[in-house]
């Protein structure tokens, strides 16, 4: 479960996670967020709502919400309004180039833990690879 300013979410495996999503001024303009949840169509569902309730939470700001999914999940995000971006995990390496203020990793596999850990990102919550070449999570997961 994910907390973020008063949201609660719960994540597959039931792990209880609290996290104070850090404050935007009222000057912040552009925040870009990542969502990487790949796995069953099952699984993605349950977790898209992570994405309205980060545009609910900061209406009002100008958010970018990109997810990273597999090819056939990303039909699932047709017209949703609250997903700006979806990638494929097949052209998930385009992302190289982006800065992101947050990065939600909802996968626990290496290939994709060593996608975050390449990443210009402020904020990760999930899963990374540590300075071993380990995977690891961080406190908030």
């Amino acid at each position: 479960m994910l907390r973020l300013d008063g949201i609660v979410f719960k994540n597959y495996y039931g792990k209880v996670a609290y996290h104070k999503l850090f404050k935007l001024s009222s000057h912040l303009i552009f925040m870009n967020i990542l969502i990487i949840k790949i796995g069953a169509l099952g699984d993605v569902v349950r977790t898209s709502f992570i994405a309205q309730a980060l545009k609910d939470k900061y209406k009002g700001q100008d958010i970018k919400i990109f997810w990273i999914t597999s090819k056939k999940a990303t039909t699932l995000f047709i017209n949703n309004p609250y997903v700006d971006k979806v990638i494929s995990e097949e052209d998930k390496e385009s992302l190289l180039k982006e800065n992101f203020d947050l990065v939600i990793n909802l996968e626990e596999d290496l290939e994709n833990a060593k996608l975050v850990s390449s990443l210009k990102s402020k904020k990760i919550i999930g899963t990374f690879l540590n300075s071993g070449g380990k995977i690891d999570y961080t406190p908030e997961t």
